[in-house]
């Protein structure tokens, strides 16, 4: 596999690895080659391996008597695989997806769903699309809210129009697009404001029959296959069970290759690690913090956003460093935004609000949940948000290439 820019490196106090996202080399820069491959400009730098790799596919006659002799550019695929890290991937040195990796890169921070797939919906990093995690406190909609769902934290919808909540600028709007999503969220608000051109699928079969389809009607396919997360937060990204569906995804990639003239790019949104019983923190097992705050955690368990009551900045602070050092860092979130974590340039007018007051970047394997009157917190053996290489750090592979 051809060597890739090294991406930085940090470390806490503790000294346990720690990653920054590098906005040189990161999924926005993925996003930022597609654009200009696809003859659009981006704020952010292309990756040199991919712009070459899209430079270099091949174009295809097309059809037609008027067309005869006339060439036109490949078609873009982009397979989005929900908690795919690549650290995960070097420990399938055998599989298709390894054999075609041309480099790695780093997620955004938080390294979530939350935030990354409005990274790839809109081509832009939390800095500027503005949602934060999972959980995100909004002030304009009275709450915390679930990003992706489009709810509240309780679960109840949101009472307002998705495109005025966040105003997102859609990566595919102006192009001959579709996107390939679950059936679950085909037709949610979120994928209808971003995709107005959507295929569902119900099975790993029908998601490859739906992208290879798309790909040939659409100049650029985003094409999302969940599952593997979804296995790694129950089950553990290290399970039995992780490592037979990987094995499935490696064969329905190979297909699609099979399948499509398009030139696909195959990425994650994050990796993930696993989490032992002993490292799983519940905030109701602290309430001296928990009286501190004036909302519920936000954005990820690896990646704590807290709000605190002025009056208790001291005493929250002290406490974190008395009783929660071994598990976590804690940051201001303005140092985070001023250290460029969430991206570069003109932030989102509401981004301050978004971020906390402090972040609790948690350290090794250990996660920090709370929970709603009435709820538990959830118990999930895979986890991400964080700033570990196995959270940052995504592959990119093309096919077709």
């Amino acid at each position: 596999m051809p060597a890739s820019a090294t991406n930085r490196w940090t470390a806490p106090r503790a000294g346990v690895p720690w990653m920054r996202p590098d906005y040189s080399r990161s999924i926005v820069n993925i996003m930022a080659s597609i654009s200009r491959a696809l003859g659009r400009k981006h704020p952010y730098a292309s990756l040199p391996e991919l712009e070459q790799a899209l430079r270099r596919g091949r174009p295809w006659k097309t059809k037609g008597p008027r067309a005869q002799g006339q060439r036109r550019k490949r078609n873009i695929v982009l397979v989005v695989l929900d908690g795919m890290g690549y650290e995960f991937l070097c420990q399938h040195r055998n599989s298709y997806l390894y054999q075609h990796c041309i480099g790695k890169v780093t997620s955004v921070f938080p390294s979530t769903t939350g935030a990354c797939i409005p990274t790839f919906a809109t081509g832009l990093p939390p800095q500027q699309h503005g949602l934060t995690g999972w959980f995100m406190h909004e002030k304009t909609m009275g709450g915390v809210i679930t990003t992706l769902p489009f709810t509240y934290r309780s679960g109840e919808p949101l009472p307002f129009i998705i495109n005025d909540a966040y105003g997102l600028r859609a990566f595919a709007k102006g192009l001959r697009a579709e996107a390939v999503q679950p059936a679950s969220i085909a037709h949610t608000a979120f994928s209808m404001a971003c995709y107005p051109h959507r295929r569902a699928y119900t099975t790993l079969e029908g998601f490859v029959r739906q992208t290879a389809a798309a790909s040939r009607r659409a100049r650029y396919t985003y094409a999302y296959w969940p599952y593997l997360d979804t296995i790694g937060h129950a089950r553990g990204i290290g399970s039995r069970d992780a490592l037979t569906h990987f094995s499935m995804l490696d064969a329905a990639m190979q297909e699609l290759a099979r399948r499509t003239q398009a030139t696909i790019i195959i990425t994650a949104d994050h990796g993930m690690l696993d989490t032992p019983p002993g490292h799983r923190i519940a905030l109701k097992d602290h309430p001296s913090l928990e009286s501190c705050l004036t909302l519920p955690l936000c954005a990820e368990a690896r990646a704590a956003f807290c709000y605190v009551r002025p009056a208790k900045v001291a005493a929250f602070k002290a406490y974190v460093r008395k009783r929660l050092a071994h598990a976590c860092t804690m940051r201001s979130g303005e140092s985070l935004i001023a250290q460029g974590y969430f991206g570069r340039g003109r932030p989102h007018p509401r981004l301050r609000d978004h971020v906390g007051d402090f972040v609790l970047l948690m350290k090794e394997d250990y996660i920090l949940r709370d929970a709603l009157l009435g709820q538990e917190p959830a118990v999930l053996i895979g986890n991400h948000g964080g700033v570990s290489p196995a959270e940052m750090l995504v592959p990119v592979i093309v096919a077709n290439g």
